[in-house]
């Protein structure tokens, strides 16, 4: 249950378990959590995917202790992604940044 951040889907059957979302500086930065029954691999790949066919431009990607890390941009977006392997369950975090609608940004950024 619960809405997903505009432009940046949940992985399919990942449950949400925290939603943020704060204005700064002219910025809107939304930050998601979700588990999933899922490989951390199948996730990963999910991700990459979607940043590709949806126009993103992968600026980094990194694994450290057991997380991978995307970071992706979109014109002024920039998108993070957090994903990290637990036992059968996989957790991710993501968070999204975009200039505040009115500042010459779109309202929503589905895709």
């Amino acid at each position: 249950p619960g809405r997903d951040v505009p432009g940046l889907p949940r992985y399919p059957g990942a449950r949400r378990r925290g939603y943020e979302s704060e204005l700064d500086d002219g910025y809107l930065t939304t930050k998601v959590s979700y588990v999933a029954r899922a490989d951390s691999a199948r996730v990963l790949g999910y991700y990459r995917k979607l940043f590709r066919e949806r126009g993103w431009q992968l600026a980094d990607i990194e694994y450290s202790e057991g997380e991978w890390e995307l970071n992706a941009v979109r014109g002024e977006r920039e998108a993070e992604v957090k994903i990290e392997a637990r036992g059968r369950l996989t957790l991710i975090e993501a968070e999204l940044s975009r200039p505040q609608a009115g500042r010459g940004a779109p309202a929503d950024d589905s895709d």
